[in-house]
Parts: C-alpha cells; structure tokens; sequence
C-alpha cells in the first residue's frame, strides 16, 4: 500500500485541519499505528507532530468520548 502523502497531488499535512487528522485517531483518541494507516515511516511522523500540536491547542481532543 503507497502512503497517502506521498505523491505530487498529496494533501498537506497542517496542525489546523482537524477533519484530516481526526482520520487517524481510534475512537479512544489514540493514534492508528503505521501498519493501520498505511503511511511511510516520514509522514506518521509528521502526523504524529500534527495531532501533538493540534491537542496543545485544543482543537483534538486527548482522549476519545466514550461511555
């Protein structure tokens, strides 16, 4: 499987789209694992960065809702 961001018509990855990375968080508001998302090793990283930045903001949440 290529990774969804590699490629020249890829989606940037940026802290302040939410919708995008909210794709890559489980319901419990953990992050997927490389072998789920199907990303290279260079961008999980960057996404890793991405969600880190957008729950110091608070735009993600650090926990999923459950009940």
């Amino acid at each position: 499987m290529e990774c969804r961001f590699c490629g020249e018509e890829a989606p940037i990855l940026r802290y302040s789209d939410v919708e995008l990375l909210r794709d890559y968080i489980d319901d419990r508001g953990r992050l997927e694992p490389r072998t789920v998302t199907g990303l290279c090793a260079h961008h999980q990283r960057e996404m890793k960065t991405a969600v880190e930045r957008a729950r110091g903001l608070a735009l993600l949440p650090r926990v999923g809702i459950g009940g």
